[in-house]
């Protein structure tokens, strides 16, 4: 039983009981941190036990030294990387490659320089393929002594233990300490997040910089500062520095998170989302720098948005089997040539040149199957959200990306058991009136680029870093529901004082129901009507007399997709392939006409000047060297759709 003092001195030493009460407790914060976040710590190790098993055991790195890849030994080096036996092993090819060579040149003092044209020519030139990061990660590595895949691949695989710890430090800030184990847990054990750490790809640190995203907007959340603004902006911006949709986030998350903040007036709201956009700018702005003053193209954040739009503008990945995927395919002859002709036979082009190249043969594809435009779009955003063909879906993630066919079908497994816990713990944050733009944005800004480029599971990395933390609050909500708990996390206790929300009066639920169904019915005539679109034509049965004495003679002559690039371009031989396109114009029907002209008399002048192929080409104005790839395009476009496929006429793509 409580005593009660009534004493004289009752007034005083109830006071002074309060100014007990009030005044903070001197704390130890490191020590504090470790005694509520052990068993993170411990989850983390965990995982990172995990993802070294599959570094150094599962998946070890096939036999790679990457002092074997220079120029003068670049035919043998190449070689030597295709004829590598099938096996479990993680073969250094592809992307990581190119990003481990850049590495090396950077940390060797060249700068950011076109990888695979260093191979090849020994030519420092400058590129900007890539976001920086990745690659001043190598850098670092390599400068350390540590420039071998495997040991990046084990640093990336610290990164996701780490990722680990702050996955579960966003939960417990948003749920309590249960949810932050779950959520940890979830995370250490996810495929898919274990998968990008081990692929050597611009992901493999990618989510641990989400993670940190997360972290940062619910700290400003919680404590609306400049300084906290700053920090969530920067963050946005480095990790757009691994994959450039992440400003996006400065749009989708940091807007609705900033005008959310109901203690600050709306004079303050707009300067806090000033600092986070300044912030994110000042961060964005070297790199930017970069690309602009060494290209001719402008761009941001990367000069290669044509290449992930050609890989996915074809009939290979607009019609058939791989549906709303990418097919390397799509990089035909025609491109491969139109792209040879902007920088590897033009000594002054750069990289952004070459994109801009397949940019324009991938919008032209698309401008002319726009009416297939709308079910494409659906089967990509069905692809990285695995509700369209989920299963092949895993084989094509495993055979094409590499991911490991046990791998992916795990990973798929995971993350629809995750899913529906998910989905309820972000109705169980709207719930408790906590901002779910955080969460939200990534699954929208993922859904953006599926849509632009094509579905691949990598690209989901971003949500699903904010699937694992919205699982943990999901089940943690499902075990509160017979516990009665009051608000444990900062931000929960934080949000149980923001204002109710306003009800929503009968007429506007009436008017919300009814404009979904009409804009589900729209939907729906829209991907009725396109997919009665007929599909491209890819050739001709029975061409007419005169096409088929055009496709015979230039297969009889060696001028076609496969065999264009070989054709004689010196010494007698390049007077046979002059007197080849005349005799082609000559017999062509008129729609040809324009593009053999611009062929036959660009080959005549060549013949006259006396030059070697770049000279020649270095002569020419930039409106004439585009002119005739245009050219050199349409006509092997032509001869792929109209000429039935012979052994002459058949080439590698």
């Amino acid at each position: 039983m409580e005593t009660v003092s009534t004493g004289p001195t009752a007034g005083v030493d109830q006071v002074s009981s309060s100014r007990r009460r009030l005044t903070p407790m001197r704390r130890q914060p490191g020590r504090a941190w470790l005694r509520t976040s052990w068993p993170l710590l411990a989850i983390a190790a965990v995982g990172l036990a995990i993802r070294l098993t599959v570094v150094l055991a599962v998946h070890p790195t096939c036999p790679f030294d990457i002092d074997d890849w220079t120029p003068a030994t670049a035919r043998q080096s190449a070689e030597k990387l295709a004829a590598q036996p099938q096996s479990d092993c993680f073969p250094v090819n592809g992307d990581a490659l190119g990003v481990l060579i850049q590495g090396k040149l950077v940390a060797e003092g060249h700068g950011f320089a076109h990888p695979y044209l260093w191979f090849y020519t020994g030519e420092y030139r400058p590129a900007a393929g890539k976001p920086p990061l990745q690659t001043l990660i190598w850098a670092a590595l390599h400068l350390l002594g540590l420039g071998t895949p495997t040991w990046f691949r084990v640093a990336a695989s610290v990164g996701g233990s780490v990722a680990i710890v702050v996955i579960g430090h966003v939960a417990q800030q948003l749920a309590g300490r249960r949810a932050g184990i779950l959520a940890a847990s979830a995370a250490a054990a996810y495929p898919m997040l274990i998968i990008s750490d081990w692929r050597m790809l611009n992901e493999s640190f990618l989510g641990l910089f989400i993670a940190l995203i997360l972290a940062a907007a619910y700290r400003f959340w919680r404590r609306p500062s400049p300084g906290n603004a700053a920090l969530m902006g920067a963050a946005i911006a480095i990790a757009a520095h691994l994959r450039t949709e992440a400003y996006q986030l400065l749009v989708f998350m940091a807007v609705p998170l900033t005008w959310s903040i109901w203690r600050a007036s709306r004079q303050r709201r707009m300067k806090l989302l000033a600092v986070t956009w300044i912030t994110a700018a000042a961060v964005a702005l070297p790199w930017n720098v970069f690309i602009s003053v060494t290209m001719d193209r402008s761009a941001f954040g990367a000069t290669g948005i044509g290449s992930v739009l050609k890989n996915g503008s074809c009939d290979e990945a607009w019609f058939g089997d791989r549906l709303g995927f990418l097919d390397f395919a799509c990089f035909d002859d025609a491109a491969v040539l139109a792209g040879q002709l902007s920088l590897g036979w033009v000594q002054t082009a750069d990289e952004s040149e070459l994109d801009s190249v397949y940019r324009e043969r991938a919008l032209d594809y698309i401008s002319a199957n726009i009416g297939r435009l709308p079910i494409v779009v659906a089967a990509r955003i069905g692809r990285i959200w695995d509700v369209y063909a989920p299963l092949q879906n895993a084989e094509l993630n495993a055979y094409v990306e590499g991911r490991g066919l046990a791998d992916s079908r795990a990973g798929l497994l995971v993350y629809w058991m995750l899913l529906p816990f998910a989905g309820y713990g972000v109705v169980t944050l709207w719930r408790r009136r906590i901002p779910i733009s955080p969460l939200i944005a990534p699954a929208i800004a993922v859904t953006i680029v599926a849509a632009i480029s094509y579905g691949l599971a990598r690209y989901r990395l971003p949500a699903d870093v904010a699937l694992t933390v919205g699982a943990g609050v999901g089940v943690d909500a499902l075990l509160r529901r017979r516990e009665r708990q009051p608000p444990v996390g900062p931000v929960e206790r934080l949000a149980s004082y923001r204002p109710p929300r306003k009800a929503m009066r009968a007429e506007q639920r009436t008017l919300l129901a009814g404009g979904g169904v009409v804009a589900s019915v729209l939907v729906a005539m829209v991907l009725a009507w396109s997919a009665g679109v007929e599909p491209a034509v890819t050739a001709i049965a029975k061409p007419d007399t005169r096409i088929q004495q055009l496709c015979d003679y230039a297969a009889a002559h060696g001028i076609s997709g496969g065999n264009l690039s070989g054709l004689p371009l010196v010494g007698p031989g390049l007077n046979q392939t002059v007197a080849d396109f005349e005799y082609l114009t000559d017999i062509a029907p008129e729609e040809l006409q324009p593009q053999l002209v611009i062929v036959r008399d660009t080959l005549r002048r060549y013949a006259q000047s006396g030059l070697s192929g770049p000279d020649f080409l270095l002569g020419l104005t930039e409106d004439e060297r585009k002119d005739l790839g245009a050219a050199i395009g349409y006509l092997l476009d032509y001869q792929e759709k109209h000429c039935a496929p012979t052994p002459a006429t058949t080439g590698p793509s």
